[in-house]
């Protein structure tokens, strides 16, 4: 089984982030939450779904675009998907 770090790294390349020093794992019950530094963004925080139906942030980033502006949703920057790591399925 993967750590929350070892996701991290797998997912940051995709999203286009760098790895930061400061980069802190937020408590979460359901998916890797972390806060990280982007030279570029600013502070940006990076959801990994990795169990259950990973599926369901894509669909959550869909409806977050269209509801943002009405409910203070947070800017949705970026949504996709990575292969599962190996034994991860």
């Amino acid at each position: 089984m993967s750590t929350a770090r070892q996701r991290l790294e797998d997912v940051l390349p995709a999203a286009g982030l760098s790895l930061a020093d400061d980069s802190v794992l937020l408590e979460s019950n359901s998916n890797d939450v972390w806060a990280i530094t982007d030279p570029d963004r600013g502070t940006v925080v990076l959801r990994i779904c990795w169990r259950g139906d990973r599926q369901r942030m894509l669909r959550e980033a869909a409806v977050g675009r269209e509801l943002s502006r009405v409910v203070g949703y947070p800017e949705v920057l970026a949504a996709g998907a990575v292969p599962a790591p190996a034994g991860l399925t």
